[in-house]
């Protein structure tokens, strides 16, 4: 080997691994906050963002229907919750460090524990929109995992709730789950068009017919309905939300990023 090939090689192993960009700004993002992730859980995080961009056809984070992305397990430490992989920095109402886990995720308290999106509901079209959470354990009351609106006023809101309830995407009242619907995994809404949606649980992607209405104007909450009620005591390890996209292709690299942390 020459002396010169020897040299990048040396410089190479002394920079470490090559992140993608958006990747890099994310680790740096985490830092910041004062927290990290393991090399191991880096490389997963680096193969989630490859393949998000894969699925979605597109060169940059910033480019993706994906418009609001939080991860809730794989990072150090508690703080990494609150640094948006896509989108604007949320807002922590009454999370504490000991309610994190690197491996399951982050768990409400069904009573004052709640995100605020900091993302109006509004943001995307009215036929142009998803949102979904990845369930760890679901609660033991009728609470919502997310949700916009309050109990006066839910027409064009989009809920998931997590015991026997509901479910709607910008639809003027909620649908009945089925007893499938009430899971662990991916737990998500996708709507594309004025006389349907999609939705996710588990590993099984449905379509429902339902006509949309006016998106609910106001803040979107994880964790809670979008006033702070009916706040949820379950265990949650990401959210998305955003313009309409596969639920399936979603959930698959998400359960691939899971699998590969420790």
């Amino acid at each position: 080997m020459s002396g010169l090939l020897q040299t990048v090689v040396a410089a190479s192993k002394r920079r470490g691994p090559v992140y993608d960009a958006d990747a890099q700004a994310y680790f740096g993002r985490l830092v910041a906050a004062g927290t990290d992730m393991s090399a191991t859980n880096k490389a997963a995080l680096n193969a989630l963002v490859l393949g998000l961009k894969a699925d979605a056809g597109v060169a940059a984070l910033a480019d993706h229907p994906i418009k609001g992305m939080l991860l809730f397990a794989g990072h150090n430490s508690f703080e990494g919750c609150f640094v948006p992989l896509i989108g604007v920095v949320p807002t922590n109402y009454n999370f504490v460090s000991t309610d994190y886990d690197r491996l399951t995720g982050l768990v409400g308290n069904g009573s004052n524990k709640s995100i605020g999106t900091n993302r109006n509901h509004n943001a995307d079209a009215k036929d142009n929109q998803h949102t979904s959470v990845w369930v760890t354990s679901r609660g033991s009351s009728n609470t919502a995992y997310f949700g916009a609106g309050s109990a006066s006023n839910s027409s064009g809101t989009t809920n998931i709730y997590q015991t026997a309830s509901a479910y709607d995407t910008r639809s003027q009242s909620a649908t009945a789950v089925t007893a499938g619907f009430l899971t662990t995994g991916i737990l998500g809404v996708s709507r594309s068009n004025s006389s349907n949606y999609s939705f996710a649980y588990g590993n099984s992607v449905e379509t429902l017919s339902r006509v949309n209405f006016t998106p609910f104007n106001g803040e979107l909450r994880i964790f809670a309905r979008g006033d702070g009620g009916q706040a949820s005591s379950a265990r949650l390890k990401s959210f998305t939300v955003g313009s309409a996209l596969s639920l399936a292709a979603l959930r698959d690299r998400l359960a691939t990023y899971f699998a590969a942390i420790v």
